[in-house]
């Protein structure tokens, strides 16, 4: 079957045990490259507007190996003229059908209700994972003698990958060329990038646009190329590529790349004492890290984050719905702010929460929430807000 046909009868079903059956009824070589071009995590294509239409006569299968090939050439050249001319050249080439799911696959989605994580039920293993390592949060339960720890940064989370820096979420950073660079073939790191004298919500969003970003600095913690290591091992090669590189290791005068310094906790007192210290400098606190611990693409108490947290009691007001795993369910709640704010809030509802709330919705509207969240951006709203639990006594 046509790929372009398969597509259709995965548009016409919101199972996911369906769209998997499907994926395994029309199985083939070609079907699972097709899969593997829109979904792989690490190959992008540089072009966010795909203005082309097809007018031509050939099928995606007809000219499949060119254009395997042609999206080879987009990811090692990021969008640049040559790209855009040839880009359209195949895209006429094929029926208009055919040349809508070829720009679908340049986009990264085909459309059809499926993931990654769908495709990988079919086909196990097919598509590469992007993970990243989260920090659980710290309680004093979790304490033990040993720990390595450093400040926690207000930066933008940034994976190394092959060369190219990566969001949290799996999204290309291009802005960035300059860091890329200077880390290019030296292997796999993890960090955040920060531009100097710039809010966090601000340096984000120039960060994630494709806006050139001389200033912006990249703060390593950790060198992911042998994920199995243990932290101590990992971050020891790390200082040893900082050295050879003429990184700098220190956050007061930092370089284009930045190798951030972990000390040992003996006791409790003692890392309590440097959390305050850390927050008196602007820092956002700790992050600990277990010494022989393995880098997990989940989050971990391997990793445990120690900061402050602030608490405030709102009405909720309406509600959201989620999307991928949470369609048709709760996405999250809006909620009225003390100072007026109308904030959103999606995090810290249980699945079985999101259901109830999301098909019992007037039964919740005014009801008051407690909000957990990290501090106030600059317009007044949330920062990493959760919900904590529901507040009858306010009602």
């Amino acid at each position: 079957m046509l790929i372009k046909q398969v597509i259709k009868k995965l548009q016409q079903t919101n199972s996911l045990n369906d769209k998997v059956m499907i994926l395994q009824r029309y199985d083939s070589p070609r079907l699972r490259e097709m899969l593997l071009a829109a979904y792989h995590p690490y190959q992008k294509y540089g072009l966010k507007q795909v203005p082309w239409t097809g007018d031509g006569l050939a099928t995606l299968e007809d000219n499949w190996v060119q254009l395997q090939t042609h999206l080879m050439f987009m990811a090692n050249t990021h969008g640049d003229g040559i790209v855009k001319q040839l880009t359209a050249q195949c895209i006429n080439q094929l029926l208009k059908e055919d040349a809508e799911v070829f720009k679908c696959i340049i986009k990264k989605n085909l459309e059809c209700g499926i993931t990654a994580t769908t495709i990988n039920k079919a086909f196990p293993e097919l598509i590469p994972v992007f993970g990243i390592m989260k920090a659980a949060t710290f309680e004093d339960k979790l304490w033990r003698s040993g720990l390595l720890g450093s400040v926690k940064l207000d930066g933008y989370r940034c994976l190394v990958r092959d060369g190219q820096l990566y969001s949290s979420g799996g999204h290309l950073i291009q802005g960035a060329k300059h860091i890329e660079n200077a880390i290019v073939g030296l292997g796999d790191f993890d960090g955040e990038i920060m531009v100097p004298n710039m809010e966090f919500n601000e340096s984000g969003g120039l960060i994630r646009s494709a806006n050139v970003t001389p200033d912006a600095r990249l703060l390593l913690f950790d060198a992911i190329g042998n994920m199995h290591m243990p932290f101590k091992a990992r971050y020891r090669a790390l200082e040893e590529i900082g050295k050879e590189q003429g990184w700098s290791f220190s956050l007061a005068k930092p370089t284009t790349i930045t190798v951030i310094r972990h000390k040992t906790f003996e006791s409790l007192e003692e890392m309590k004492a440097t959390y305050e210290k850390a927050l008196y400098a602007g820092y956002e606190g700790l992050v600990l890290k277990d010494p022989n611990g393995s880098y997990e693409l989940k989050r971990s108490k391997a990793w445990l984050k120690v900061k402050q947290v602030l608490d405030e009691d709102c009405p909720i007001t309406g509600f959201f719905e989620g999307e991928g795993k949470y369609e048709n369910m709760l996405g999250g709640v809006y909620v009225l702010r003390k100072n007026g704010y109308a904030s959103k809030v999606g995090g810290g509802f249980s699945d079985s929460l999101r259901s109830y709330i999301w098909n019992h919705q007037r039964e919740f509207h005014g009801k008051h929430i407690e909000v957990h969240y990290q501090n106030d951006t600059p317009d007044g709203d949330f920062r990493q807000a959760r919900f904590k639990k529901f507040r009858p006594d306010k009602d």
